[in-house]
């Protein structure tokens, strides 16, 4: 299901997340690579589903969270950028003060399953869906195979930010097999940590 977005004009649902019941649920967890739409789609969810709209809600986000200042009057929380194994008892302490967290996370969904052990939880993955950046490219009007797109999300995962890197790198091409192994054979991405 596809639905505006600001961004890029459109939100591909590829999770299913709006069709969900989440009424209940106290921690909710999107795990990718960045750039995989987890703020997004987190941002979205409180701005139009049922069970969160209109509910009011903090945002506490940052390339390095400042956990010293967290505290929030809200019951709904939404901590955007999750990236140390250590802040997992952070949001277990927000858990315990009886607040609904919306996670975006650069951490193994395993880890979060133990987070929010014996809770109402659901922890899913954004960045392992090749058909969603398919949508993607497609509705940027570029062609992609399957083969290319599976090459590219085994290498990136599925990264919005990481496919349009690509096609940046090949100005004007509608064609992202033919970006991809240009960029392959001119470029590369590399992650790195950010600075405190």
């Amino acid at each position: 299901m596809l639905e505006g977005n600001a961004r890029t004009g459109w939100f591909d649902d590829h999770l299913a997340l709006l069709g969900r019941t989440l009424a209940g649920l106290r921690l909710l967890v999107l795990c990718g690579v960045s750039g995989s739409g987890k703020s997004t789609a987190l941002r979205y969810l409180l701005a139009h589903h049922p069970d969160f709209a209109g509910r009011p809600a903090s945002a506490f986000a940052g390339p390095a969270l400042d956990w010293r200042r967290a505290r929030f009057e809200t019951e709904v929380v939404m901590v955007d950028e999750v990236r140390r194994p250590q802040e997992l008892a952070r949001l277990r302490r927000l858990l315990a003060r009886g607040h609904t967290l919306l996670v975006a996370s650069h951490l193994p969904a395993p880890l979060h399953r133990i987070a929010g052990a014996g809770l109402p939880r659901l922890v899913l993955r954004t960045d392992a869906d090749p058909g969603k950046l398919g949508r993607h490219l497609h509705q940027r009007g570029c062609r992609v195979s399957p083969g290319v797109l599976a090459e590219f999300c085994a290498r990136y995962g599925a990264s919005y930010t990481d496919a349009d890197i690509v096609l940046e790198r090949s100005p004007g091409s509608a064609d992202f097999d033919q970006a991809w192994r240009r960029f392959r054979r001119f470029a590369r991405l590399e992650v790195e940590s950010c600075g405190r």
